[in-house]
């Protein structure tokens, strides 16, 4: 959707997944039902939303499922597990899209990948948020 944001040639999404018009429970009184009820109110439990929050939330419970598989699973690992068996979308550039939309199913059933591991330097508060390349999971939604 035109509020998602999306990558550069420089630096790429590295998965999208869904992320508008995402039904999930509704906390009836909470800021979000409170500013945006009369659109988005499904029933009495459940609620609409639209956002990069949506698609965090699919791909927070979707490595929390692979953890729960695999304890040991590395950063890395796990990164390059979701990355490697994200489905590619034909109508989308690679820099909208990075390696595809998240397939957890694939994701469940793919042999865990050697990964290098990203070792970040020890903060003396003085870098960026963007110091380093490639040390998490980019998103977008689609």
């Amino acid at each position: 959707p035109d509020f998602s944001s999306s990558g550069t040639v420089d630096r790429r999404v590295d998965i999208v997944a869904p992320g508008s018009h995402i039904v999930s429970l509704r906390t009836p009184g909470s800021y979000i039902d409170r500013t945006y009820g009369q659109s988005g109110v499904v029933s009495a439990t459940l609620f609409r939303g639209s956002g990069t929050s949506q698609a965090a939330a699919i791909t927070s419970g979707a490595a929390a499922l692979i953890i729960q598989q695999r304890p040991g699973i590395t950063p890395g690992q796990l990164k390059a597990l979701l990355r490697r068996t994200a489905q590619h979308l034909d109508r989308e550039t690679m820099e909208a899209q990075g390696a595809g939309e998240l397939d957890l199913t694939a994701a469940l059933n793919t042999l865990t990948p050697q990964a290098k591991e990203f070792v970040a330097a020890p903060s003396i508060g003085t870098g960026t948020l963007d110091g380093h390349e490639d040390h998490g999971v980019s998103l977008a939604t689609e």
